[in-house]
């Protein structure tokens, strides 16, 4: 069962650096579906989708079909020429929600999903007051950094 996790972007947030993160609109959909396919593939969240899959779904992203994409908060970290993690942000019923987030497994616990999280609540903050996500209760794992990142269950 998937739960709704909010975050209170009225409170202060770490002053996060942006300089090195990428807009996500400045990569191509195969590069990006590369990331994407390769973050979810064999988790909890995997539905079976192939790398085409992914380009299509980002493609679907861009063109707004998950909601309005805000793309100053939509962001890539990219290490040594190579696209590591990336998280996509959408408004949908006023609110901004986190789309989708990956990271390269070969990549993981080094702070990069929530660098991306911190800085898009830094962009998002000056306009907006929650940031929502919806998470499959089950990946415990996603769940503790997102309430180590200051989201709350909400439903």
């Amino acid at each position: 069962m998937r739960i709704k996790m909010s975050l209170d972007l009225t409170k202060e947030n770490a002053n996060e650096d942006l300089s090195d993160l990428i807009l996500l609109d400045e990569f191509d959909n195969n590069d990006l579906a590369k990331l994407f396919y390769t973050g979810y593939h064999n988790s909890i969240d995997d539905e079976g989708e192939s790398v085409g899959d992914w380009g299509e779904i980002i493609s679907q992203f861009k063109n707004n079909e998950f909601g309005e994409l805000i793309h100053e908060a939509s962001l890539v970290i990219k290490v040594k020429g190579e696209i590591v993690s990336g998280i996509v942000i959408g408004i949908d019923e006023d609110k901004p929600y986190i789309i989708a987030l990956a990271t390269n497994p070969r990549c993981r616990n080094k702070e990069l999903a929530g660098r991306l999280i911190r800085s898009s609540a830094r962009v998002l903050e000056s306009n907006h007051n929650q940031l929502v996500l919806y998470v499959d209760e089950a990946n415990i794992e996603a769940v503790r950094l997102y309430k180590k990142l200051g989201f709350e269950i909400v439903e």
